[in-house]
């Protein structure tokens, strides 16, 4: 429950937010920056990986499950998350995408990969993937930059990473191998 101007033009009263707000397991009800919170991270970078789920901002769950006084306090008084009378779980841990330097010698050689008119155009993506990914930018802004999918992007990049430019070429693949006749 998040209490918004929408109540009060609904005709409910500040009494009968106050009495929701007291079954709900926070003890109060929410406000709409706890929502905007959620907003603006699911909207960073940082949830890059973050795809076709339902973030529930809700203040409520099974009081079963997780008793008010399951998680610690914060540490510190002024720390930016603590809410008057509310604790909150510790944050989960943010996969953040393998961060890439290069050398001199291989940004040359993928610029010209990257740039060259004659380079096959899978060569190509991939070089420009990687030159992205040196620059700093998150695995979602580089698939929507050169409009791949973001699996596309990490797959390439953590090749890089692993075997840096010699990686980036296609693996054998299985199976027999394709002959050509003479004409």
């Amino acid at each position: 429950m998040v209490n918004t101007p929408a109540y009060s033009k609904l005709g409910v009263s500040q009494e009968m937010i106050d009495s929701w707000a007291r079954d709900v397991p926070l003890g109060r009800a929410g406000a709409p920056a706890d929502i905007a919170e959620a907003v603006a991270f699911l909207a960073s970078d940082a949830a890059g990986y973050i795809t076709g789920d339902n973030l529930t901002v809700s203040g409520t769950h099974d009081r079963s499950e997780q008793p008010r006084d399951a998680f610690p306090a914060p540490a510190e008084a002024g720390d930016t998350h603590a809410r008057e009378g509310m604790d909150r779980p510790p944050s989960m841990p943010v996969c953040s995408a393998v961060p890439l330097e290069l050398t001199a010698a291989e940004r040359h050689r993928l610029k010209k990969m990257a740039y060259g008119h004659k380079t096959p155009h899978q060569a190509r993506q991939r070089a420009t993937i990687v030159l992205l990914a040196a620059r700093g930018r998150s695995n979602a802004r580089i698939a929507a930059e050169t409009h791949l999918h973001v699996d596309t992007v990490r797959r390439w990049r953590g090749r890089f990473a692993a075997g840096r430019v010699p990686a980036l070429d296609d693996r054998k693949r299985s199976g027999r191998p394709p002959t050509f006749t003479a004409l």
